[in-house]
């Protein structure tokens, strides 16, 4: 009789301690259970929140917003009044993104920040070519805006392609907006570079005419072949900055136009080698230190794409919004 007691006593004890042990395993710690609310309220977000404004008919692909502006080296200290800062200025390759920089240059004009130097990567070397001729932002816009479709390679007849075409199917355009405009003539000093891919070497245009020396600065997929071995540089910023501080610049702001979409999901599907080369400059460009430079100014400029020459009149005003406290800031603690 005691052992039968003893062992429905056991039987007793070893369930009680299954049901503890199952007890135990759904008991969850403080932090889990602060985990499993941030989940909760992170889901509860993505399905109260609309979808994102992709223009209808077209498929998008979505794009992680710029990094904020932040110095990307520390800032000189603030002059003593008897000599302001030398800027240099480095305008960022983007395509017809880089319509974006003049919204950027109007509020360096705005500030009063003057322009020591600038350079410009890729079609940034169109924007500061204009701007150094007279050191005036509308005079950028003027003549930029003089660009049509008919100076930008387009879609053939079988394929929604971009078929790349000579730079000098800009000549038109460059012709137009420079005239005989000579570099060593410009009110600001300039300096695009370019690649040659017959030798591998890294050169500087900064004597001439702007409409010769730009076309190797500006050619670059997925609309240019190579200007007779020449073409774009679009990862010099670096380059960029050590040319600027050698020629006097002692305080350099990159602008960095890519933020927002690179290529439609269509043109990504038919430049898809291009589309990753413009990935990597974009990550290039938006590291939060780059040698040389003081200041980087981050640019959304949302669904425009590198092509589209339809959005140059929103890419402007981004580069206005992104610029303009920044550049305020900066002219308050220098005095400009």
């Amino acid at each position: 009789m005691a052992i039968k007691s003893s062992s429905s006593t056991l039987v007793k004890l070893l369930v009680s301690a299954s049901l503890l042990l199952v007890s135990c395993s759904t008991i969850k710690t403080r932090d889990e259970v602060r985990d499993d609310n941030r989940e909760a309220n992170r889901e509860a977000k993505r399905t109260t929140q609309p979808p994102p404004p992709y223009s209808t008919g077209t498929s998008r692909v979505p794009e992680a917003p710029p990094p904020p502006n932040v110095p990307s080296t520390p800032l000189p200290d603030v002059f003593d009044g008897k000599e302001l800062p030398k800027v240099g200025i480095i305008l960022g390759p983007g395509g017809l993104k880089t319509y974006a920089h003049i919204g950027v240059l109007k509020e360096i004009g705005h500030s009063k920040i003057r322009v020591h130097n600038i350079v410009g990567l890729e079609w940034g070397a169109i924007m500061a070519g204009l701007y150094a001729v007279q050191g005036q932002a509308n005079e950028v816009e003027w003549k930029a805006f003089k660009l049509t479709d008919d100076d930008i390679p387009g879609s053939g007849l079988i394929s929604k392609a971009i078929q790349p075409e000579k730079a000098s199917k800009l000549n038109s355009f460059l012709n137009t907006a420079f005239a005989s405009a000579k570099i060593d003539k410009a009110r600001v000093e300039f300096a695009c570079p370019t690649y040659n891919v017959k030798t591998d070497k890294l050169a500087w245009w900064k004597n001439g005419h702007f409409k010769d020396g730009l076309k190797g600065c500006v050619a670059y997929p997925p609309s240019f072949v190579d200007s007779d071995g020449w073409m774009a540089a679009p990862f010099a910023v670096e380059d960029a900055a050590t040319y600027l501080r050698a020629r006097g610049a002692n305080l350099v702001i990159f602008v960095n136009v890519l933020g927002g979409e690179l290529f439609n999901a269509q043109l990504m599907e038919e430049h898809y080698a291009e589309y990753i080369l413009w990935s990597e400059a974009r990550r290039q460009a938006s590291r939060k230190q780059i040698p040389g430079v003081n200041l980087i100014i981050n640019v959304n400029t949302g669904e425009n794409g590198m092509t589209d020459l339809s959005g140059r009149r929103l890419m402007m005003e981004a580069g206005s919004k992104a610029s303009r406290d920044t550049l305020k800031k900066l002219a308050d603690e220098y005095g400009f």
